[in-house]
């Protein structure tokens, strides 16, 4: 969690590159910043898609989608993972008021139930349960 109020913050890995996410429970997909992604993987081409999400406290979004080569986490990785990519510069400029460091997107329910994911709040530990197989190489 973070020093300055209870955002749960985890360290995933783009394509090699260490970078912090948030944890929301309450959104149902993982989403990238579109700005930060380009840094990440800027080989990465970006499509817009034509549906549009929308947020708490945001009106309609435009959405794009990329492809991140590797996703990681821990010791788990994703391969050609289809990110979700949004504007979240008004969550990195309030976090960026608070004296937060930035993030490069928020952990939501589909990977988080994808890892079959636990929060700990009180020892403030996330735990994923993923067994590998032959129907589940991920």
């Amino acid at each position: 969690m973070d020093r300055k109020g209870c955002h749960l913050k985890v360290h995933i890995e783009v394509n090699g590159v260490r970078s912090a996410v948030i944890i929301d429970t309450g959104a149902s997909n993982t989403v990238f910043d579109k700005n930060s992604l380009y840094l990440l993987a800027p080989d990465e081409k970006a499509d817009k898609i034509e549906s549009v999400s929308t947020a708490v406290g945001s009106n309609n979004l435009e959405t794009h989608t990329a492809n991140i080569s590797v996703l990681g986490f821990g010791e788990h990785r994703l391969k050609n993972y289809k990110a979700v990519l949004l504007d979240l510069s008004n969550i990195n400029e309030a976090f960026s008021m608070a004296g937060l460091s930035p993030v490069i997107g928020i952990l939501g329910g589909d990977l988080l139930m994808k890892w079959k994911a636990s929060i700990d709040y009180g020892n403030k530990t996330l735990k994923l349960r993923i067994r590998k197989n032959k129907s589940n190489p991920d």
